[in-house]
């Protein structure tokens, strides 16, 4: 398993294993790291997530034409979500594109950055005036995530205060809002030397944060996550993943089905956050049905339970049922619980 650099410093109470990682999955009780992210600040080392570097006068016009985003368009400061998609349209990879001075940088999950160069590398013809590195080894990166976050973390790395959806950048570090837990979130990047001293100066403060409560975050904010809500499974409008399209741009793969979707009108099945009744989390891919009809109506992708919210879930629901307020039934272990449509994913943010 490969290790953050960062795990041992961050000294958690468990890990986990997860897709070739070992990461901290909890710091102490999981009301305090969720709490503390609602009321005041809590922190996490995201620095096992992919990170690429993208340099070269043709960068943003080049990977524009990759994307679905119309990356050529941003400037320093800029961030936005975009997706690499199989040329049938599905999605093959859910990236944050952050614009600075140095170059765009690609953040993506930590399953999915080595294979991410490999694919755009592949895009790479002679002439084309780009340049793609692997920033994983050499940098860090932490998340900073409640209402003082912003403050904190541009405290921390000596830079700017940066405005929701918005990048600051000197020199070789770089402070993005991205606000992608429903909560003021921030993702703070530099040298890897660095991380120590900036994980200590942040956990002075915030509350150290582990995958557990990020996962319970993030259902409560209804954040799709790769893996889970998005794979090669889906299409980028069942994820409803409309800020992450550029339909005014030129062409990219799998351009042609995002606009045959597009132009029909609707897809059979969209993402929806859920509430369960009880205590009982349900499994990944357990049925979801609708009245007395054995026939699923859905699947829950992702489920957990929080401290505030209660058993919350996001899961792929036929668009016929998929209105909030809609009455659901999720199938247990042992039983059935009553689910509630409250609405669409927060797909729309990006981070």
């Amino acid at each position: 398993m490969a290790v953050s650099p960062l795990l041992a410093h961050t000294r958690p109470a468990a890990t986990v294993d997860l897709a070739g990682w070992t990461v901290a999955e909890r710091y102490g009780e999981l009301a305090a790291e969720t709490t503390a992210a609602h009321t005041s600040a809590a922190v996490a080392d995201l620095s096992q997530r992919g990170r690429l570097l993208l340099r070269g006068e043709q960068r943003g016009a080049w990977l524009t034409k990759v994307v679905t985003q119309d990356t050529a368009r941003l400037r320093p400061g800029a961030l936005a979500r975009a997706l690499l998609l199989t040329v049938k349209g599905r999605i093959a990879c859910d990236l944050l594109v952050l614009a600075t001075p140095a170059g765009l940088w690609l953040d993506t999950a930590f399953d999915t950055g080595e294979g991410l160069l490999r694919q755009l590398r592949q895009y790479v013809l002679f002439g084309d005036r780009v340049e793609l590195s692997d920033e994983r080894p050499r940098t860090c990166l932490l998340q900073v995530i409640g209402p003082a976050a912003p403050g904190l973390a541009a405290q921390v790395a000596e830079l700017p205060v940066p405005a929701a959806g918005q990048v600051v950048a000197a020199g070789d570090r770089w402070l993005a809002r991205t606000d992608a837990l429903g909560e003021p979130t921030c993702l703070l990047a530099g040298p890897a030397d660095a991380g120590p001293a900036w994980w200590t100066a942040l956990a002075a403060t915030a509350q150290p944060i582990g995958w557990r409560g990020l996962e319970v975050l993030r259902l409560e904010a209804g954040e799709p996550r790769w893996g889970a809500e998005l794979s090669e499974d889906y299409l980028p409008l069942e994820a409803e993943l409309e800020s992450a399209l550029c339909h005014t741009k030129g062409c990219y793969p799998g351009q042609e089905v995002v606009a045959r979707m597009r132009d029909r009108g609707h897809a059979n099945r969209v993402l929806r956050r859920l509430r369960v009744a009880g205590e009982v989390v349900p499994r990944r891919d357990a049925s979801l049905l609708s009245g007395d009809s054995p026939r699923p109506v859905g699947t829950v992708t992702s489920a957990a339970w929080s401290p505030r919210d209660g058993v919350v879930a996001l899961g792929y629901v036929r668009s016929g049922q998929a209105t909030a307020g809609s009455s659901l039934q999720v199938v247990l272990p042992s039983g059935q619980a009553a689910v509630e449509v409250v609405g669409p994913a927060r797909g729309a943010r990006p981070g």
